[in-house]
């Protein structure tokens, strides 16, 4: 870890195609090369190559990355700002992997827009049923349990719905929170 905190990086390139391509690497002085090979043979994945007077070790393949360098940095988190850059670059490979599925399976921009419309279209039914509760006057007596037990359900479905996205957790958590504490103090 130690290395990576004072020598290396993440990184993300683009290819000609307009692909996104997530790197690792450790840079270090030409005569830490054998340090480098030690760590290659060790994670036995990468490649260490001489630039100049610099030595860098590397990671591309895709696989690589998720099944051997992600998994070390989160069972040994960084302490420095690299911390953060690994965070950052986690929650990109997460966004990107998460839409991947529109070009690596057949069909799945299908799939995608599917759930997608159908998600959209069941909080449209529910709105619809809320105000045809509210035209025929459901949250007055002797209806008022059974129409507190269907706000239950909404809300309950709307914090679902925040929590599961796969794409940012994190984000979608901290909107929902801000847009209860909002509600609050209106």
């Amino acid at each position: 870890m130690g290395f990576v905190d004072a020598e290396g990086n993440f990184g993300i390139t683009v290819d000609s195609r307009g692909f996104f391509k997530f790197v690792f690497r450790i840079r270090l002085h030409i005569d830490d090369i054998d340090v480098l090979r030690f760590i290659k043979s060790m994670l036995g994945v990468g490649n260490v190559r001489a630039e100049g007077q610099s030595c860098i070790y590397s990671v591309d393949a895709l696989s690589d990355i998720v099944n051997v360098i992600l998994p070390i940095f989160q069972q040994y988190p960084l302490h420095t700002s690299r911390g953060a850059g690994f965070l950052l670059i986690n929650h990109l490979f997460r966004l990107y992997y998460s839409f991947s599925i529109m070009r690596d399976v057949n069909y799945g921009w299908l799939v995608r827009y599917l759930h997608a419309n159908t998600a959209s279209f069941f909080f449209i039914c529910m709105y619809i049923h809320m105000a045809k509760g509210l035209y025929y006057g459901s949250y007055r007596s002797p209806r008022i349990l059974l129409w507190s037990i269907g706000v239950i359900i909404f809300l309950l479905t709307i914090i679902i719905a925040f929590l599961g996205k796969i794409n940012c957790p994190i984000w979608s958590t901290e909107f929902l929170i801000d847009n209860f504490l909002t509600i609050q103090f209106m």
